[in-house]
């Protein structure tokens, strides 16, 4: 039999859709195993319906047939962590209504922990379009709480007088993107001016991440290994300077004529196809460092079609399967139609 299945978020919006064959005496786990591939949704986490309405319940070890599918039904699949998601977009409302400081920090805290379980479920790479909508929250609660940014200005101020002098001109800006703390760092000596966006390391002072894989240095190295493959940008590490050396903040220089694929994607669609080739160089970068977090946001080429990868998640741990390789690529529609899947 062959069934067809759909992807809704908690609104109902639709977002992916697949179709595959099955026996007819396949049970239930095969069919979340399929599930599972396509759109990295665990078991558990996995709510289906029938186009009624009706959930589809039953053990792992029934067969298709005997919960009543046939073929050609059209099964709705749901994320079991929707309703999390739901909580952090009502944090993002209450954020602003709250006027008590110690209560929006309340309200930010549990919003950031939400988040991180969503992203440890890979519920942002299941949904990737609504990773466009956490970084926007994201932004507004770093720019409202976190005090890192005065932090980096000021060791930014000490590292870059150092390297460029003490007649470089300094001026900062925030950043328009991105789920880190951080800034924008505008040096000019008189000649030329150059723009840095500087940020934290994903992770850095969190216990959580502490694993026999330092993920804190590879991170480094792959931002300058990626500098080295001519497909990242100037990197310069900036030391907390004032609070403590062993804090190192990420600089990376501005890419001349560089746009993300997101940008592409909205602005200049017609041109899509011109980029295939370049999106598949970054996957395979992001596949054999072992690289999460492909996202359009983090990727994007210059006037010459150059690619550069701009952000990234280290995966922390070693690969025990395919799967493992091709961890969280999943791009939006226009490319995935070009470049086919990766799952």
């Amino acid at each position: 039999m062959e069934l067809f299945f759909v992807l809704h978020d908690n609104f109902a919006v639709e977002h992916d859709d697949f179709q595959t064959k099955f026996d007819y005496q396949s049970i239930l786990d095969q069919k979340k195993q399929k599930i599972n591939e396509q759109w990295k949704i665990i078991n558990e986490n996995q709510k289906i319906y029938f186009e009624n309405g009706e959930r589809l319940v039953g053990r792992g070890a029934s067969s298709l047939q005997s919960l009543g599918l046939e073929d050609g039904t059209q099964l709705i699949v749901r994320h079991g962590l929707e309703s999390t998601w739901s909580a952090v977009l009502d944090r993002e409302s209450s954020v602003l209504q709250e006027h008590k400081d110690h209560l929006k920090k309340e309200i930010y805290e549990d919003a950031k922990r939400m988040i991180d379980n969503l992203v440890k479920a890979h519920f942002f790479t299941t949904f990737p379009k609504l990773g466009d909508r956490r970084f926007v929250i994201e932004k507004k609660f770093l720019n409202s709480f976190d005090r890192k940014s005065e932090q980096i200005g000021k060791s930014c101020q000490i590292h870059f007088k150092k390297v460029y002098g003490e007649q470089v001109n300094i001026t900062f800006g925030s950043r328009e993107d991105g789920t880190r703390a951080g800034c924008v760092c505008i040096l000019d000596d008189g000649s030329t001016i150059s723009k840095y966006y500087v940020m934290t390391q994903h992770g850095a002072g969190d216990r959580s991440t502490n694993t026999r894989h330092n993920i804190d240095l590879k991170e480094l190295f792959v931002y300058k290994f990626l500098q080295e493959l001519n497909m990242g940008a100037v990197i310069d590490f900036v030391h907390g300077e004032i609070y403590s050396r062993r804090i190192v903040y990420i600089a990376s220089k501005e890419i001349a004529g560089f746009k993300t694929l997101d940008y592409i994607q909205l602005a200049q669609p017609g041109t899509v196809e011109e980029y295939i080739e370049c999106v598949n160089q970054m996957l395979f970068v992001y596949s054999v460092l072992m690289l999460e977090d492909h996202h359009t946001a983090n990727m994007g080429c210059d006037n010459g079609h150059n690619p550069f990868i701009v952000d990234f998640l280290i995966i922390g741990r070693p690969m025990s399967s395919v799967n493992d390789i091709h961890e969280g690529v999943r791009m939006d529609i226009s490319f995935n139609a070009l470049l086919g899947t990766f799952d």
